[in-house]
């Protein structure tokens, strides 16, 4: 009876270590985010709700690096003056995560981005920045909130005579997500 107990309480304690060793998924994987970027500076105002589709390797369970495309949906009366109607924009990027090293169900981690904003409407191609923190939650639910940085140059030849404008925008992002 001694053994059987025993056995028993070894068995108990291997399934409840198993459990507590949680993290990231290796492998590939595949996520969704939707979320909202709020202006905090720049030219106009531009808030917009973004749809992001990221696909990559969890190459170990605290590095995932990968790439995306998405769709962001400007929302505000100043940037569809500036920009000439409801801009639309379809960013592509590069992306890597850095998640800390917890043993628990929730895991902590650094987002970085960068790549190209493709304008669908009037609006102007430009460079993207973001960084950001977040947790992932059970290993595929996300809530994360960062800085977004758009960059804009425009070109105008007039004759012999070319004009560049500059100009750039800063917000702030809060997305949701859920990672397969």
């Amino acid at each position: 009876m001694k053994k059987l107990f025993l056995i028993a309480a070894i068995a108990i304690m291997s399934v409840a270590a198993n459990a507590q060793d949680k993290g990231p998924k290796t492998g590939f994987r595949l996520g969704i985010e939707a979320g909202y970027t709020f202006a905090t500076e720049g030219k106009g105002s531009w808030n917009d709700v973004n749809i992001d589709i990221t696909a990559g390797a969890q190459i170990l369970p605290w590095f995932y690096v990968g790439g995306g495309i998405g769709l962001d949906i400007y929302t505000d009366s100043d940037l569809k003056t500036v920009m000439g109607g409801t801009p639309l924009q379809l960013p592509i990027y590069g992306q890597v995560k850095f998640f800390l090293p917890t043993r628990s169900v929730v895991q902590p981690y650094i987002d970085l981005r960068g790549g190209y904003a493709v304008n669908l409407s009037k609006s102007d191609d430009g460079g993207i920045v973001e960084c950001g923190i977040g947790a992932e939650f059970f290993e595929h639910w996300n809530l994360s909130v960062g800085y977004n940085g758009r960059f804009y140059s425009k070109s105008k030849t007039v004759g012999q005579i070319t004009q560049t404008t500059s100009w750039d925008t800063n917000g702030v992002y809060l997305r949701l997500g859920y990672r397969f």
